[in-house]
Formats: structure tokens, sequence, C-alpha cells
């Protein structure tokens, strides 16, 4: 059953097809999920289609759900929620390690990590699971562990990323801590499921039949990685999955870098931008990926580096170097953000992130051109918020999904109607 959704006009224009004012609408949440709390927003766009999916945890203290819904105007209307898991003691809101999503026609997998206290351990330990859908998002398989070592010592599995590889491989890449477990101290000091060592290793799954089978084993990918900020995936025209992740390097540095998942350790990723963040610890706070159909990357992050703080985008042609960044916020001193990314349809892209000039949590969006001016930026809200997502599809509309801070689990929607092309 389809639900319409009940659509405020926030912003003042027409439809920007012609280059007039943006538009803000509030789009209702799709129907049917249980549980008063909502979180982890995720957004995925079905490059064929156009359609969008959109995955998000509900619940209350008899357990939360993991649900999805499809829209095929953009978001303006959705599907009623459909269960991927109903209702889960070990499945809860997470923030950092939130679902995501990968849609190609009506095939389409989630991974999610769960939660699991463990006695003695400060922080829950997490499995990465898996599910996959082939009515586009209707009915869902049963859950499958993603990770290998589900035999030893609970650990953390999380923090990942979910991408399309070929024409029917999945890819799933995730923070793994198996290789320190043993180095673990007891008083581990950083509020994150890998918390207790600043490194950990990039780990990858991986399936040739759209997820129905996954290859027993599990592949190391990379080592020095920072160990709670999100590895993020995205398909390449071509079909390759490419990463982007916070690397560690000599001294507490920091710093964002992207590679191909196929390369493994045989080469050395490469660094969008040499910020050089000193921060001995970890900022829960990974970079937004995306990539164009014209190949080009575009990478946006957060860093705190003191006098250079804020939120940053740059981009990549196909077969060249990163371009300078773009500063899209940036102070002295900030408190930290969280960024995604998606690609336009004319070679720009789209950031969203929740920091303002002023250190206040809010959602904005900016639209980034192919030659790297800023031609807009808006703030969605009044109140803060949490991880916004964004899809950006062919017409110029986005849609963007965040959790409200100030309200206890409280998703909201907006679409924007944007040009279709930004000079």
């Amino acid at each position: 059953m389809r639900r319409t959704a009940m659509v405020a006009v926030l912003g003042l224009g027409l439809a920007t097809a012609c280059g007039r004012a943006p538009v803000i609408e509030t789009v209702t949440m799709p129907a049917g999920a249980t549980g008063a709390e909502q979180g982890d927003p995720a957004v995925a766009v079905d490059p064929a289609s156009g359609d969008v999916l959109l995955a998000w945890v509900s619940g209350d203290s008899a357990g939360y759900g993991l649900w999805v819904a499809r829209s095929t105007d953009g978001g303006a209307t959705w599907t009623s929620a459909s269960p991927v898991v109903r209702r889960s003691r070990t499945l809860r809101p997470s923030g950092e390690g939130a679902p995501r999503l990968a849609v190609a026609g009506r095939a389409v997998g989630i991974a999610w990590s769960d939660n699991i206290p463990i006695p003695g351990r400060q922080w829950p330990a997490t499995n990465l699971w898996f599910a996959r859908s082939t009515d586009g998002g209707l009915t869902w398989s049963a859950p499958l562990m993603l990770n290998d070592d589900s035999t030893a010592a609970p650990g953390g599995h999380s923090f990942h990323g979910i991408a399309w590889q070929g024409d029917s491989g999945l890819v799933v890449a995730w923070l793994d801590e198996r290789r320190d477990a043993a180095a673990m101290p007891a008083h581990a000091t950083h509020d994150h499921p890998m918390a207790g060592d600043d490194h950990a290793s990039l780990y990858v799954a991986s399936s040739g039949d759209r997820g129905a089978t996954w290859a027993r084993t599990n592949r190391r990918f990379s080592g020095d990685v920072c160990p709670c900020c999100r590895v993020t995936l995205a398909r390449e025209p071509q079909g390759r999955v490419v990463a982007a992740w916070r690397r560690v390097f000599p001294g507490n540095v920091r710093d964002v870098v992207v590679a191909p998942v196929s390369l493994l350790d045989s080469a050395q990723p490469t660094r969008v931008y040499p910020d050089s963040w000193v921060y001995p610890g970890c900022p829960d706070t990974g970079p937004g990926l995306a990539v164009g159909r014209d190949g080009a990357t575009h990478v946006a992050w957060y860093t705190g580096k003191p006098g250079a703080a804020g939120v940053y985008y740059a981009r990549r042609g196909p077969a060249a170097s990163f371009d300078e960044p773009v500063a899209l916020v940036r102070r002295r001193t900030l408190p930290t953000g969280h960024v995604t990314v998606a690609a336009r349809a004319d070679g720009g892209a789209v950031v969203a992130y929740d920091l303002a000039r002023d250190g206040r949590h809010l959602p904005t969006l900016a639209v980034v051109t192919a030659r790297g001016s800023v031609s807009e930026r808006l703030t969605l809200d009044t109140l803060e918020v949490d991880r916004p997502q964004v899809a950006a599809f062919p017409d110029g509309t986005v849609l963007v999904a965040y959790v409200v801070t100030r309200e206890r689990g409280e998703i909201r929607l907006k679409r924007v109607r944007l040009a279709r092309s930004a000079t």
C-alpha cells in the first residue's frame, strides 16, 4: 500500500529547472514501522529507474526493528514500511554504524550491525549482518552474518559500507578489530565499539550473485584505519568499487584516503588532501563518497584541524588527481560534524552536513558545480540534527534524511527542488 506524504513548503519559488529559487518541502515518513524512537536513516537511489529506498531503525524498550520503504517519485510518497528485522533486543540506532543500502532495480542489499553487551567489555560487541530483497524491498531474506569470526571472542565489526560490483556482485566493507582484540585494554576510553586501539583494519566480504551466497573467508583490505570513522563504498561506471575512509598516518594524523577495493593491500591509497589533522583518538566521523556517471569521484569530509576546522569537498575527474578542496564551512575551531555526498547529473555534487558556521549542528545542503564553485547553500531546519543522508536525482530533486537530536528519535525528510544543472 502506498502512503501519500503531507507536504509543507518551507522555501519560496517554483521547480528550479529554469534556475529559480530552490523549494524545500517537508515529507512525511513512511507508515507501518513500530516503536516510538527512530534513528539511523539511509537512502539509496536505483540508477536505472530513479526510485529511492529509505531504511531506518525504530523501536522501544521491547526491541528495535529495521525497516525499508520505496518511493517512485523522489520521496513525495512511499510504500508502507517493510521489515528486514521486525524486533530484536540486539538492534539499536548506532549513528556512525547505521545500516547501508545498495539498490539495482528489483535487487536490494542492506547491511547492518547489531549491539551485544559483553561482561567486562566497556562497549558492546558488534557483528555485521546482511539481507537481500529480489522484489524491490517488499520482502527480505533471512539475515546472514558476514564476518567469518563469529566463533571467536566477540569483537567489533561495524562502521560499514556497501556497493554493487560489476553486473551482479556485491561488496561490503567494515572496520574490524579482530587483529588487535588481544591487546584491547579493559579501561578503553573511546566511546565506540572499537575502543582501546587507535587503529582498526578494513575487512571485505564479497558476493558474485547479488547477495545469494558470499565468499566463506573475509579479506583484509587495509590496516592503520581510524577505528570508528565509517568506510564508504561507491560503484564506478565500469563496475569497479572504490572505498573512502579515514586513515591513521604516523604521528596520529587522521586524513581521508580513497582506493579501489580490488587492489587490496597491493597499492597505497590516494590521500584526498593533506589536512594533517593530528588527533589522539577517533573523531567518529567518516567521509562521504560518490561516483558520477561521468566517472568523477566526489569526496566530502570533516576535519578538526585547529585553524582550519570544518567541512570540505574535493572532486577528481576520470584518471586525474583531486582538485583543491572547497571549504563548505570553515573556522579556527568547530565541533565534530558529519557529511555525506551525492553526484549530480551535471558533473557537480550535493553535500549534506550537520555543521553551521556558528558551531550549531544544523542540517545544511551545499550544491557544488563541476568547476568547484558553491552555487547553493541551504539550511534545512532550525533544530539541531545528526548525520544527514542525501540522495540526488537527474531532474534536480534532492532528498535529505536526518535525525533531530532535540526530540527522542525523530527522523525528518526534506525534499529540495534544485535546478537541473548548476553552472
